[in-house]
């Protein structure tokens, strides 16, 4: 979730806490090397947007698409009460700080894949409204 947000400069925050989604359980591990998450995600919702990444050593790792990243972000964020495109906006500006010009070039069928897993649709449903909106206006 942040950590791929991070990773894909969309947020300007660093992050303490690496999140990642699974389909088992949810535990937390405090290491010397930081603190790690899992969030249970649906079986369907899971394996949309996932990809490989390779880090400056030669490493391969699978991380969320931008788009995925941004969505579970949205889907798991708990208590996240948002009700109109304007609130969606104030909440990416203000709250997550990304730019809403880096959202232009988002693959709006990944966003659709996660609307049809029947997680938080109507939130979905408005960013990809939103997403549209900022593709009109490229």
């Amino acid at each position: 979730m942040d950590y791929a947000l991070s990773y894909y400069k969309l947020i300007p925050e660093r992050v303490y806490e690496v999140t990642s989604m699974t389909t088992k359980l949810l535990k937390e591990y405090e290491t010397p090397f930081g603190c790690y998450s899992y969030i249970k995600s649906s079986r369907c919702f899971y394996p949309i947007g996932l990809t490989l990444a390779h880090s400056g050593d030669s490493n391969t790792f699978m991380i969320a698409t931008k788009e995925k990243a941004l969505c579970d972000k949205l889907v798991y964020t708990k208590k996240l009460q948002i009700t109109s495109l304007r609130g969606l906006q104030a909440y990416l500006e203000d709250d997550l700080r990304i730019e809403l010009d880096e959202l232009q070039m988002f693959d709006l069928d990944i966003i659709k894949s996660c609307m049809q897993c029947g997680k938080k649709v109507s939130l979905l449903v408005k960013l990809y409204r939103l997403l549209e909106q900022k593709k009109m206006y490229q």
